[in-house]
């Protein structure tokens, strides 16, 4: 409940946290947000999104500049995904490889993404980067996938700069506007909502239509 909170209301506190501390801590604390939500699998529920969103916001309300925000941002998540993909390439086949249960079933959805992979390409990868978890746990999966290591670099680096500027600089330019500034609590909720609401499509389609 407290991350859900924190998540809803992520524009008010990192506006106190700029005033409290400045802007040079704030960069310093989104970096390794952002960095933490690309890099490890066990952190998937960190906000992204919300909190890309949020400071390019803060930053066309001149709270925070743009140039150090989107340098930060962007290398953050690149060093991230780097991380997270060597792992999974690393140590990927000695855990897929052990006679378990586990391994048999991850061998399964593995199969699956590479389906996935194969009719829709590094475009429809890049647009998972979109979706909250997935976005955590594409860089794993791509690296257990064994996708070499160039495509990976179109990957981590293009889908960096859709992601960054979608989010980051679209809201920059947002944060100008007066309506968008009075609703800013309200577009940072249908942020969210707009998030999770593909994990309600499957849920739906699993439970009912499935059925």
């Amino acid at each position: 409940m407290d991350l859900l909170a924190f998540s809803f209301h992520i524009d008010q506190t990192l506006q106190e946290f700029i005033l409290l501390h400045g802007y040079h801590w704030a960069l310093i604390a989104i970096s390794m947000v952002i960095f933490l939500e690309s890099s490890c699998i066990l952190t998937p529920l960190l906000p992204g999104d919300s909190l890309l969103f949020s400071a390019g916001m803060l930053s066309g309300m001149g709270l925070i500049p743009i140039a150090p925000l989107v340098i930060c941002v962007w290398s953050s998540t690149v060093i991230g995904y780097s991380i997270n993909y060597m792992l999974a390439a690393r140590l990927g086949n000695y855990w897929l490889n052990r006679p378990t249960h586990w391994a048999k079933r991850a061998n399964q959805r593995l199969q699956t993404a590479r389906d996935f992979y194969q009719q829709h390409g590094l475009v429809g990868i890049t647009l998972a980067r979109f979706v909250p978890i997935v976005r955590t746990f594409l860089p794993f999966l791509v690296g257990l996938m064994n996708i070499p290591k160039k495509s990976f670099w179109k990957l981590n680096i293009y889908g960096a700069f859709l992601w960054v500027g979608t989010l980051l600089v679209g809201s920059y330019f947002c944060g100008h506007i007066p309506w968008v500034q009075s609703h800013f609590s309200l577009i940072i909720s249908l942020i969210i909502l707009l998030s999770v609401l593909p994990y309600f499509l499957i849920s739906f389609k699993y439970f009912f239509i499935r059925n």
